[in-house]
């Protein structure tokens, strides 16, 4: 068996029902837990951290156990399911749990979970507030209703793949010692990219408004986006924010950038950074400055995924180019 991701959070090993409980009730809300079976011992071990307007934990409860929370009001979780399985209730839905197969509640819900022996997840709170005002942000419009999301999230296929595949390299990356992520500014880019990559990627109560908004949207507005990313290139960009300013929806600009550009705006961005960190590199002088402080100038975090990248594109390494 695996040792439990965010091991740099302990939070508590117990194996006492009640014990159990209440520790994790600080974390999410109120609810009932019980063992299922005669043979079923309780041995919980959770680690947790929160960001900003996100807390992750990773628990295991050892045996069998029934968690009821009920409704949880204030906030979204979403639960990755590492190892095991279970089986999730929430509202009038109901899906068997897996690694490829996880789920997603709505607050406004009754939920409740019977998690196998052994299982393990990873959950996210997203604080119900911040998830509301993200899709305030990406419609440009109040919202009518609460959000309801679909229980199941396919991790095999599409945008679902794709952002739980984020999601689990993320968690991986909070266990580095460095803790990059933990500065303000990386933070809130990284809740804005989890929040606003849930809304896209899981079909939920929005998602015809937000497809429906996906209009041809005229060249001077992939222009305008261009524009904002040549101009600043080292900001905090995302979908949203690009969106906004060119006056148009998130789902609209990204098909328009791939009907114009054949590109998505965020690969567009990584390109532009890149050909700067490149001009900064063939100007710079060695003994005055680094790889990493160029590469953290334009908003790359991660050495090795940059000097990959950058490799792809101009076939060196940035210490080759730093050195001519």
């Amino acid at each position: 068996m695996s040792r439990l991701p965010l091991a740099q959070y302990p939070l508590f090993d117990s194996t006492d029902l009640d014990d159990t409980r209440e520790r994790v009730a600080q974390v999410f809300c109120d609810h009932r837990i019980n063992l299922v079976g005669r043979a079923a011992q309780l041995d919980t071990h959770m680690n947790c951290q929160r960001i900003r307007n996100t807390a992750l934990a990773s628990i295991t409860y050892g045996g069998d156990v029934k968690v009821e929370p009920g409704e949880c009001e204030t906030f979204f979780p979403v639960m990755l399911v590492l190892e095991g399985q279970g089986t999730f209730r929430c509202g009038g839905d109901s899906i068997n749990a897996t690694p490829e197969f996880i789920p997603v509640a709505s607050p406004s819900k009754y939920l409740s979970m019977r998690l196998a022996a052994g299982t393990k997840l990873v959950i996210a709170r997203i604080e119900r507030p911040a998830l509301e005002a993200t899709l305030r942000h990406l419609l440009d419009q109040s919202l009518p209703w609460p959000i309801e999301f679909q229980l199941g999230m396919d991790t095999m296929q599409g945008l679902s793949a794709t952002w739980a595949s984020a999601f689990r390299r993320f968690v991986n990356e909070m266990d580095r010692t460095d803790r990059t992520w933990s500065h303000s500014t990386a933070a809130q880019g990284l809740e804005r990219w989890l929040m606003e990559g849930l809304l896209l990627a899981q079909p939920n109560n929005y998602t015809s408004i937000l497809n429906g908004e996906a209009m041809p949207v005229p060249n001077r507005v992939v222009d305008a986006a261009i524009e904002i990313m040549a101009a600043h290139p080292e900001w905090d960009h995302t979908i949203g924010s690009l969106a906004s300013a060119s006056g148009v929806s998130a789902r609209a600009l990204q098909d328009a950038f791939r009907r114009h550009t054949d590109v998505t705006p965020m690969r567009h961005l990584r390109n532009v950074r890149l050909e700067r960190a490149h001009q900064d590199l063939l100007a710079a002088e060695p003994d005055t400055t680094t790889v990493g402080k160029i590469a953290a100038r334009w908003g790359f975090q991660h050495l090795s995924r940059f000097a990959s990248a950058y490799h792809a594109r101009f076939g060196e390494y940035p210490s080759t180019t730093l050195r001519k």
